[in-house]
């Protein structure tokens, strides 16, 4: 059978092509005949392939690849003949839950796709093959207490003997969906009698991505060979107020809010079934005085998710 005779493609119902982990994969399969030599489908095989390359130099790369697999198999020792023109053949696959996020980083990249097998019954029996890249986000449920309407979240360092820095940050919460606005008050009494320079309120995304190799199975790390670890650290200034002269405040109270903060940033995601990743967000609000050194540093982790589901009062 000549190439040109018959071909297929995948089509997706999701025109944007990004899924969430555990969600359903709507689509068909197109057949095309162009013309017809008594072809017939033997059998068809849908499936999603998941890979993971990693390079943990700057000039030698090496790929540690995990494959996942989810399998579609229908039409298996039935003849379906083909006729001239398109045939569809719809499919549904699930995604795993906890699967990773795709990603595409200096550190290595995580890509997804559908491919397809099909075997044609001919004069000459041959294989057909199409295939199509897909994304996946991760759909990290946030659970939500209605009932606590404010968390305050203290800080304090003594400054030598000469005094007490003090003071909270109040938050709604410190788990967020990508769309929310951020809100927050901070209440700072400086008793030091040190100048603060500036205060500034950061959120810090680490990533974590372990290096495996493909002998090692989906939940077990090499543990005879330490796989490197290569770490991202990227900073987000939420806000930032200087001081002019070095004399000391005693007293001072912020209330802002930002729109747009979370929007870019992928959900949190905690050690994956792969044990390969691992994606945490911090808020950092630091105190800097005027002899160069950080008086004050307060770290909360925060989490970033996709929906919610409330607890019931």
């Amino acid at each position: 059978m000549k190439k040109h005779l018959i071909d297929a493609s995948i089509e997706l119902k999701n025109s944007q092509h990004v899924f969430y982990d555990g969600e359903p994969v709507l689509g068909s399969l197109n057949v095309r005949v162009h013309r017809w030599n008594e072809e017939s489908i033997q059998d068809m095989e849908i499936m999603w392939r998941c890979e993971i390359k990693t390079k943990f130099d700057e000039c030698i790369s090496k790929d540690s690849q995990l494959h996942g697999k989810g399998i579609v198999n229908y039409l298996r020792n039935k003849k379906n003949l083909l006729t001239e023109g398109t045939h569809k053949y719809s499919f549904l696959l699930f995604l795993p839950h906890n699967i990773p996020h795709s990603l595409e980083l200096k550190y290595g990249s995580i890509s997804y796709v559908l491919k397809a097998k099909i075997k044609i019954n001919s004069s000459s029996p041959s294989l057909l093959q199409a295939r199509i890249p897909f994304k996946v986000v991760k759909n990290n449920i946030l659970h939500f207490d209605k009932r606590i309407p404010q968390l305050v979240l203290p800080f304090s360092k003594q400054i030598f003997d000469r005094g007490e820095i003090h003071g909270n940050i109040q938050l709604v919460s410190t788990q967020f969906l990508t769309k929310d606005d951020f809100e927050y008050q901070i209440q700072v009494q400086n008793n030091s009698g040190r100048g603060i320079q500036w205060i500034t309120l950061k959120i810090i995304q680490e990533f974590d991505y372990f290096v495996r190799t493909s002998s090692s199975s989906s939940r077990q790390v090499n543990e005879s060979n330490s796989p490197p670890q290569l770490k991202k650290t990227q900073e987000i200034t939420i806000w930032r107020r200087d001081f002019q002269g070095v004399k000391p405040f005693r007293e001072i109270c912020i209330s802002k809010s930002h729109s747009g903060v979370f929007k870019d940033l992928l959900p949190s995601n905690t050690m994956d079934e792969t044990l390969l990743m691992n994606m945490c967000y911090y808020l950092i609000l630091k105190f800097k005085s005027y002899m160069r050194s950080t008086l004050l540093e307060r770290k909360i982790p925060i989490i970033i998710g996709t929906s919610y589901t409330y607890e019931l009062l």
